[in-house]
């Protein structure tokens, strides 16, 4: 029983230590194949970095704008008589478009006339009698204030029906009619749009760090998606006096040609600004940069020397990303910097500090203001362009006023009455000819007219809309024909030649801050550029 077990066990071993050494064989041929395999070369496709001038330039969206460009409304209310225009149509300045049922003031205008007609002849005659003292100095007054009260009569009925008469403010192409015949429409209601063409607007907002780039007449390109193979090319017309404080960007607006009017308000297009300078760049195909949250990089390919043995490798590098122009983009900081770099530290001397406290602000003009108009009125008369330096008092907008001129003279004519009339009074009191009651009568409607006369000068000075303070205007809010409503915006007006920087400190600095100490103020727009100024105003709260 033993030795069956022992032999047992031998044939184990045996069979053990026969298995063992195949494998281990194996094994040792498998450790010399490996030690001897190499490894093949990655097939990659390398393409050289290269140095390039480049124009420099901006890019932004924008947003197409005709030059002149208004909705046509009526200024009174009416029913509409007659249609002289289609849709889409293409009109003159002048142009009749729309006009309401005027047969009420055509028939007072007819009676207006007749009764002017009459005055006329009538002064005639009386200032004929006049020569021969037949009649008395206050007929012939009276003779002339009718004359010259009825003809300002003709003239308001003439106003009247010519504000229900709608003509093209400028020349251009109509939008889709918006009524029909018979309809009626209250003042101000839109009839149909009116765009100037030839030319656009293209409005755009740039960084305020690029604004120390931009000024009027710099070349922009722009294109559009609806016509990929066309470029249009035009110049800044308007830099916006202002940045906008949400997003601090800067509006900006260049004119371009569109003779064919392919362009057409509304549309989004790519705007680029081509700037003077050009700036050397290095430049790589676009495939070749590897995007990441974590930072874009490339591989650089680059020699190396080993063992006596020459290999190429590839390193990969963090590169900052630049413009892209077709297949190239721009990039920086490829070459990283080398750690062998010698870094010099200056000696440390004494020198006097000047304590600082550092913030961010805002820029706020001296003085600035969105005029508007204060009474309801077409405009008939732009005075300013965007953009346009003006000076305090100067007339910018006008707007209808016929038919107060008409009142007006109408209302002189009766100021003009009641002064003769009061003249003659007070002489005719002075001999106790008239009682006193009829003297204050006079007196009390030579004022009245006085300040009639008054009123309605003063409503056609407030239909003339005048830059309230010397400055430079934004970009233009309104066109020719265009119904104002009060309270309507037409243009911004700032004054720049001072600045006010508003800005916050933390309430543990506030027994730092006193009136008259010296700030400077730096802006990322202008790099390098300082500018001084003093504390003029803490606030209380």
């Amino acid at each position: 029983m033993f030795k069956k077990v022992a032999l047992g066990i031998g044939v184990l071993l045996l069979v053990i230590v026969v298995f063992g050494g195949m494998k281990g064989a194996q094994i040792a041929k498998l450790i010399a194949g490996a030690k001897s395999f190499v490894v093949p070369p990655e097939t990659i496709t390398a393409a050289p970095a290269k140095t390039d001038d480049w124009q420099a330039t901006i890019t932004a969206v924008g947003s197409l704008v005709a030059t002149h460009q208004v909705v046509v409304s009526a200024e009174v209310g009416g029913t509409v008589k007659s249609l002289a225009f289609d849709s889409g149509e293409i009109v003159q300045k002048g142009q009749l478009l729309v006009r309401l049922d005027t047969a009420v003031e055509e028939a007072q205008l007819a009676s207006a006339e007749a009764d002017a007609a009459l005055a006329q002849t009538t002064l005639e005659r009386t200032k004929r009698l006049n020569d021969t003292s037949a009649v008395t100095k206050a007929q012939l007054d009276a003779a002339e204030a009718n004359a010259a009260k009825t003809k300002a009569q003709v003239d308001n009925l003439r106003g009247i029906i010519d504000r229900k008469t709608v003509r093209a403010p400028f020349a251009g192409r109509l939008g889709i009619r918006q009524v029909d015949l018979g309809a009626y429409v209250d003042a101000g209601v839109r009839l149909v749009t009116l765009q100037a063409v030839g030319s656009m607007y293209v409005d755009f907002n740039v960084p305020q760090q690029r604004l120390g780039q931009l000024a009027t007449g710099t070349a922009v390109a722009v294109t559009s998606e609806s016509f990929p193979d066309r470029t249009w090319v035009g110049k800044i017309d308007t830099i916006e006096g202002a940045i906008d404080t949400r997003t601090r960007n800067i509006r900006v607006r260049a004119q371009l040609e569109n003779r064919d009017e392919a362009l057409h308000p509304g549309m989004f297009v790519e705007v680029t600004v081509v700037l003077p300078n050009t700036e050397k760049v290095l430049i790589v195909p676009s495939t070749s940069v590897f995007y990441s949250p974590n930072g874009n990089t490339v591989f650089v390919v680059e020699k190396q020397e080993k063992e006596g043995k020459e290999s190429t490798v590839v390193r990969q590098a963090a590169v900052e990303i630049g413009e892209r122009r077709g297949d190239f983009i721009a990039i920086r900081g490829v070459t990283g910097t080398p750690v062998t770099e010698k870094i010099t530290v200056a000696t440390a001397q004494e020198e006097p500090w000047q304590p600082t406290l550092t913030t961010v602000g805002t820029l706020v003009a001296s003085q600035q203001v969105t005029i508007g108009a204060e009474l309801p009125g077409t405009v008939t008369s732009l005075s300013f362009e965007s953009g346009q330096l003006v000076q305090r008092g100067q007339v910018l907008v006008k707007q209808d006023f016929i038919v107060e001129q008409a009142m007006v003279a109408s209302a002189q004519a009766d100021e003009k009455l009641a002064q003769l009339t009061l003249e003659r009074t007070n002489k005719l009191y002075e001999t106790n000819a008239v009682a006193k009651a009829e003297l204050e009568t006079s007196q009390a409607s030579a004022s009245q007219m006085h300040a009639m006369v008054d009123n309605m000068r003063g409503v056609i000075e407030r239909k003339i809309i005048r830059a309230p303070f010397a400055g430079r205007l934004g970009i233009r809010q309104v066109d020719l024909g265009q119904y104002l409503s009060p309270g309507t915006a037409v243009v911004t007006l700032q004054s720049l030649a001072t600045m006010y920087v508003d800005f916050s400190m933390p309430q543990q600095r506030m027994p730092q801050l006193a009136r008259n100490q010296l700030v400077r103020i730096s802006s990322d727009a202008f790099p390098g550029r300082k500018w001084e100024g003093k504390l003029t105003t803490v606030d209380a709260a």
